[in-house]
C-alpha cells in the first residue's frame, strides 16, 4: 500500500458519504448505501482504497471483491454497476491509487482488476468493452424537455395518456414486489436469470426505504404493467431498472412512465437523470434512451490482468454473464433458483 493511501469500508466510514457528496464525479453507486446494497445482497466484500491528505480523503477507489466457481477472484469497480469513475482530481493522484490497488491484488491474489470508468486516467490504455451512457439535463423547463423528446416518443406519452394510464411514484415493499414480478418477465425475456428477490427487498431498505430513489409504476385497469427504479444522490438522479409485461407494450407504458418519471426526479430536486449504460447491441434500447432527448458519451471499460501485469484489450460487448436463448423458455421459478444462485459469481 502506498503512503498516505488506506484500505476502508465505506459502509463503518463517517467519511466516505460526506467526500463523495462533495466530489464532483461523485454519484449514487460511489455511496455506501450502493456498496451495502451489493455487499449484504452477494456476500461481497468492499475494498475502498483511498488518498489522504492532511488526514482528509482527497481520492478515492472503490473495489469490491467478487468470487469465481472455476476460478480466482477479480476485484470490480463496481459489480453490477453502469459506471463508477475513479474520483479523483489529477493524474498523479490516479497513479497513487492505481498502484495501491495493483499492489493490493498481488496480496489478495485476484486474477483481474475491473474499471468502469476511467477513460480520462487510461486514455492511452486499450479498453475491454465500452457502452453508451445518456444524462438529461432537468434544469430546462418542462416545456422544453418534452420538445426535446423525439416526435414518435411524444406521440407516444400522448397515446399512453389516451388509455388512461396510471402512473404512481412509491416507496413501498408491495410496490418493489410488484416491479420484481414485471422483473422477472423481462429477465426471462432477455434470455436472462432474475436477480434474487434478496437484492431488490435490501435495495429497498438501504436506498428507497432511505427517501434515495422510488419506484415508478404504470397501471392498466388497475394492474401493473411497468415499472422503473430511479435512485436519487443529491441533485444527481439514475434510472437503475425497468420491467414490463410486453403484453401491454401497444399502450406505450415505457415511455410515459420515463416522462414521468423524469418530472419527479426534477420535483424531488434533481438537476440532472442519467439513464445507465446502453450496450451497442442493444438497438431497441438505444433507440427508445435517445427518443427521451438526451445527451449521449461513450464509456469504457478496462480489465487489468494482475498476472500479466497489463491492461487487456476486449471486444465491445459491455456487461457478460448469460446469454442463453434456451433460458428465454425456462418456468420463472427454474429462473429464479438459477439467479439466486449465480448472481454472487457474475458481478
Amino acid at each position: 500500500m502506498e503512503k498516505d493511501c488506506e484500505i476502508i469500508d465505506p459502509r463503518n466510514s463517517d467519511e466516505w458519504d460526506g467526500f463523495v457528496k462533495n466530489h464532483p464525479q461523485g454519484t449514487f453507486f460511489h455511496s455506501s448505501a450502493w456498496a451495502g446494497v451489493l455487499c449484504e445482497s452477494y456476500g461481497f466484500t468492499p475494498y475502498y482504497i483511498v488518498l489522504r491528505k492532511d488526514k482528509l480523503i482527497v481520492a478515492g477507489l472503490p473495489f469490491i471483491a467478487v468470487r469465481s466457481i472455476f476460478g480466482p477472484a477479480k476485484a470490480v469497480f463496481l459489480p453490477f454497476t453502469d459506471f463508477c469513475g475513479p474520483l479523483c482530481d489529477s493524474a498523479s493522484q490516479f497513479e497513487v491509487l492505481l498502484k495501491s490497488s495493483i499492489n493490493l491484488s498481488k496480496t489478495k491474489r485476484w486474477a483481474f482488476l475491473e474499471f468502469r470508468g476511467g477513460q480520462e486516467f487510461l486514455k492511452n490504455m486499450p479498453s475491454w468493452s465500452c457502452c453508451f451512457m445518456h444524462k438529461i439535463d432537468l434544469t430546462a423547463s418542462n416545456a422544453d424537455l418534452l420538445a426535446a423528446c423525439r416526435d414518435s416518443t411524444q406521440r407516444n406519452i400522448k397515446k399512453a395518456k389516451k388509455y388512461t394510464l396510471e402512473v404512481t411514484h412509491e416507496t413501498t415493499l408491495p410496490a418493489m414486489w410488484k416491479f420484481y414480478k414485471l422483473n422477472m418477465l423481462t429477465r426471462r425475456d432477455h434470455g436472462l436469470p432474475p436477480q434474487p428477490w434478496s437484492f431488490f427487498k435490501c435495495l429497498f431498505n438501504s436506498v428507497i426505504a432511505q427517501k434515495q430513489g422510488f419506484i415508478s409504476l404504470a397501471h392498466y385497469n388497475s394492474k401493473a404493467i411497468a415499472a422503473n427504479i430511479f435512485v436519487i444522490n443529491g441533485d444527481r438522479a439514475i434510472y437503475k431498472y425497468g420491467a414490463s409485461n410486453r403484453k401491454f407494450l401497444h399502450l406505450r407504458p415505457n415511455n410515459l412512465l420515463m416522462w414521468e418519471g423524469m418530472m419527479y426526479c426534477k420535483a424531488l430536486g434533481a438537476r440532472s437523470l442519467n439513464l445507465g449504460r446502453t450496450e451497442f447491441h442493444h438497438v431497441g434500447l438505444l433507440q427508445f434512451k435517445r427518443g427521451m432527448g438526451c445527451t449521449e458519451e461513450k464509456i469504457d471499460y478496462f480489465r487489468y490482468d494482475c498476472k500479466k501485469e497489463s491492461f487487456q484489450k476486449g471486444d465491445n460487448a459491455c456487461g457478460g454473464g448469460f446469454r442463453a436463448g434456451l433460458l428465454r423458455y425456462l418456468p420463472l421459478f427454474v429462473l429464479r433458483l438459477l439467479g439466486n444462485v449465480a448472481y454472487k459469481y457474475i458481478g
